[in-house]
């Protein structure tokens, strides 16, 4: 006669209980799977919307250059720092990658 061979002995419940208990504090642990799930969905999110603002930056940086070119305190600010240029009687400091300074007046 064959002996039957039990399923459910002690061993093998409790392996089966363990692997559970690890499976379900993996999934739903605060730091588990699921939570890491729905921070990448976050993310991706998050950053379409980063890339949205800086897109709307841009636009609204070009639309006040474009409106504030026509006035002499803008175009005297871009002469001085684009073009270096200087009222009479003002100094302009030149610092080169050495550390030397050069005064040059106008």
């Amino acid at each position: 006669m064959r002996k039957k061979r039990k399923i459910f002995n002690i061993k093998n419940l409790l392996f089966l209980a363990y692997f559970v208990a690890v499976a379900f504090i993996l999934y739903f642990n605060k730091y588990g799977y699921k939570t890491y799930l729905r921070l990448g969905k976050q993310q991706k999110r998050l950053e379409t919307i980063k890339a949205e603002l800086i897109a709307k930056k841009n636009t609204l940086k070009r639309e006040l250059e474009l409106q504030n070119a026509s006035s002499p305190f803008f175009i005297e600010m871009i002469a001085r720092q684009r073009l270096r240029m200087a009222k009479k009687g003002e100094y302009i400091y030149f610092i080169s990658d050495n550390g030397y300074i050069k005064k040059r007046k106008k």
